[in-house]
């Protein structure tokens, strides 16, 4: 529980630019949670890919994201599949693979769609119409 409470605050935090905090609690989160908790380890993941993005570490943010797509494959909550999938869309985007960043947000638009997820179907539509133009 806790562990997955870190990963999630530390996604939180990214958003409000608070890296330090961010990459904190996503190694807490990893350190916390145990190798069968996936959906925590995505979001620790995620949250460390994009403080990483934003720290122009480019290629250890696309690996981070790529793992946290990895293991979200092997979950079946189509939220977290969604924001692992979106998550990756805005590091392809800041590494320059615009191709790469819009079929992520369509496939994060998917997952949201299917799971019923109004919000995160608006984000992950909004992302794509962006990275086509």
């Amino acid at each position: 529980m806790a562990s997955s409470t870190a990963a999630l605050l530390s996604r939180s935090l990214v958003a409000l630019g608070r890296l330090d905090e961010s990459e904190r609690l996503s190694a807490l989160a990893l350190e916390w949670s145990g190798p069968d908790d996936i959906v925590t380890q995505a979001y620790a993941r995620s949250a460390r890919a994009l403080v990483l993005l934003a720290r122009d570490s480019a290629d250890e943010a696309r690996r981070e994201a790529e793992l946290a797509v990895e293991l979200s494959s092997a979950s079946d909550f189509s939220s977290q599949r969604g924001d692992a999938f979106l998550d990756l869309a805005a590091v392809l985007q800041g590494c320059g693979e615009e191709r790469g960043a819009r079929h992520a947000a369509d496939e994060a638009l998917a997952y949201y769609i299917a799971k019923g997820n109004v919000i995160g179907s608006k984000r992950a539509a909004e992302f794509a119409a962006r990275a086509a133009r």
